[in-house]
């Protein structure tokens, strides 16, 4: 049926880590990583809509890298083997920084 392909079962996972200090850059030359997507605090919302507010705080995201056919654990298992390769430099950045794994 036409309404299966709907059904399809996809899964992502990103690692958020979010600052009102630390810009994306200075997350990036610490982790020596560069962020999937970044954004600046100040920065627009919605850049296509001027009515949208501003973010409050730098917001730096990894993504997983892998396919989204990939079930979540497999997502969820390479954020964490990259936390766990990163675990000094994440202690440094974690009393100015949210942490979080979406």
């Amino acid at each position: 049926m036409a309404g299966d392909q709907n059904n399809e079962k996809w899964s992502a996972g990103s690692l958020i880590i979010i600052s009102g200090s630390l810009t994306p850059a200075e997350i990036s030359n610490a982790l020596v990583t560069q962020p999937t997507q970044a954004f600046e605090r100040g920065s627009s919302l919605s850049p296509g809509n001027p009515q949208s507010g501003t973010r409050d705080a730098h917001v730096w995201i990894l993504e997983s890298g892998l396919d989204s056919s990939e079930p979540l654990e497999a997502h969820v298992t390479r954020l964490i083997e990259f936390l766990e390769a990163k675990q000094d430099k994440l202690k440094e950045l974690v009393p100015s920084c949210q942490v979080q794994i979406f």
